[in-house]
């Protein structure tokens, strides 16, 4: 519910605070599938603070890896796309 009410109002104050909840929330209890969704979230909406908690939380030793990884792709899309508005004008 939460995740979508930030979708809906999707604006840069909404992603500050759905963050600063967001990192003082423990996944611990919660299934892989769930944090991998709210990881495809948060990266949707590039919060890159949440990605870094969900990262940690999710992969454990393996997530400062997996942030890169994450950062990295979103970064390139990024530059796709930013490419594909330069062509169409």
């Amino acid at each position: 519910m939460l995740l979508t009410q930030v979708e809906e109002n999707s604006n840069k104050s909404s992603h500050e605070s759905f963050e600063k909840i967001l990192i003082h929330l423990n996944f611990s209890q919660c299934s892989d599938k769930y944090k991998i969704s709210v990881i495809d979230f948060v990266k949707r909406f590039w919060m890159s603070t949440g990605l870094i908690h969900m990262c940690l939380q999710t992969y454990g030793e393996d997530g400062p890896i997996a942030v890169i990884e994450h950062l990295i792709v979103s970064y390139n899309t990024a530059l796709k796309h930013e490419a594909e508005k330069l062509k169409s004008g």
